[in-house]
């Protein structure tokens, strides 16, 4: 498999898996459900584990769209937003992985580990969108501001 289609199949689990991350947390929570609340941590490991390979396969993405005649400018935009979410995603699995250690040794601050790990998630959330937004713009002209779509049915 190139590296292109890696990313393709794997760049959603990284923004999904924060996002139902932050709210498994919440309802763990919410619901004073210590296992919810740890259930929630593991799926924010899952998205930092599967953000590592959307970000290390989006250079063999670029080369492909820009062998396509995608504008270097989208693609750029797209990379310099991966560079700087990939170490919230991974700071924020990392927390998480720091959280399960604590609720094994101890189940008194479930509580606050599960409110501060979704909040960090849903801040998390908000660029890993932005990010998958730009990534959007690469393949889907019709979703840019310049929009340029060609009429191609024939109105015989």
């Amino acid at each position: 498999m190139e590296g292109a289609q890696i990313h393709m199949l794997v760049n959603h689990f990284p923004i999904l898996g924060v996002f139902f991350g932050a709210f498994i947390l919440l309802g763990g929570v919410f619901f004073k459900k210590l296992d919810i609340v740890k259930t929630g941590l593991f799926v924010l490991i899952f998205s930092g584990i599967m953000a590592l390979p959307a970000y290390f396969s989006g250079e063999e993405a670029e080369e492909v769209v820009e062998e396509m005649g995608i504008s270097h400018d989208i693609i750029h935009e797209h990379e310099e937003q991966a560079e700087t979410v990939i170490w919230l995603v991974e700071i924020l699995a990392l927390l998480s992985i720091g959280g399960l250690i604590i609720l094994r040794k101890s189940t008194e601050r479930y509580r606050l580990i599960g409110l501060s790990l979704a909040s960090l998630a849903l801040v998390t959330f908000a660029f890993l969108a932005q990010v998958g937004h730009s990534g959007g713009l690469i393949n889907h002209p019709e979703l840019r501001e310049n929009k340029q779509v060609e009429n191609t049915i024939d109105e015989d």
